[in-house]
This record gives structure tokens, C-alpha cells and sequence, in this order.
């Protein structure tokens, strides 16, 4: 992997674009940036997923003859399904104590 010298300049273009003032950006390490921008292309992915899915259930449900609340159950449980893994309190309090000792 080729290693490239940081780029202020790219830098805080991206944190602009992820939504970070230039006053915040110089309180933020490299690292911290990072975790901001990974963040954010995630959630941009999910939002462009979110789009195509509504438009795709758009499109099938203009299609049905007749449409029932058996047809939007199913596709909302569908939809449930797959929104991630759930935790239990104790699974969330060890993350969230991780994500603080992480942070100092």
C-alpha cells in the first residue's frame, strides 16, 4: 500500500463536506477525522440504499391490483429483518464502556 504525506487542505475539505466547521476540525486528531468520515460514507451508503429500496417498493406496490396491510406488514417485517443485529443491555453497556476507555 502506497503512503502518501497528509493533506490538510483534502482534510478539511472532507470534514466540511461530513458536516465538521474548520473550528472543530483543528480540535480533531487524524484518527478522530477518520472515524468521523468512515461514519459518514456508511451512513451515505445507507441513505442511497434507503432510496433505491423506497423506490423499488414504489414501484412493486403501483403494480398490485389490490393492496393490503398484509402486503405492507410482510414487506415492513422484511424490512426489520435486516436493520441489524440486536443487543441485549449487557452486550451494549460493555460496547459503550469499550468506545469510552477508547477514548480516554
Amino acid at each position: 500500500m502506497e503512503h502518501r504525506e497528509w493533506d490538510w487542505d483534502i482534510a478539511l475539505r472532507n470534514a466540511v463536506q461530513c458536516g465538521i466547521l474548520p473550528e472543530q476540525f483543528w480540535d480533531l486528531t487524524p484518527a478522530e477525522l477518520n472515524v468521523i468520515i468512515v461514519v459518514y460514507v456508511e451512513k451515505m451508503k445507507d441513505e442511497r440504499k434507503s432510496g433505491i429500496i423506497a423506490a423499488f417498493y414504489s414501484a412493486y406496490f403501483s403494480r398490485l391490483k389490490t393492496l393490503s396491510t398484509t402486503d405492507l406488514e410482510k414487506v415492513l417485517k422484511e424490512i426489520d429483518g435486516t436493520t441489524g443485529q440486536e443487543m441485549t443491555d449487557e452486550e451494549m453497556l460493555t460496547v459503550v464502556k469499550q468506545l469510552a476507555k477508547d477514548r480516554g
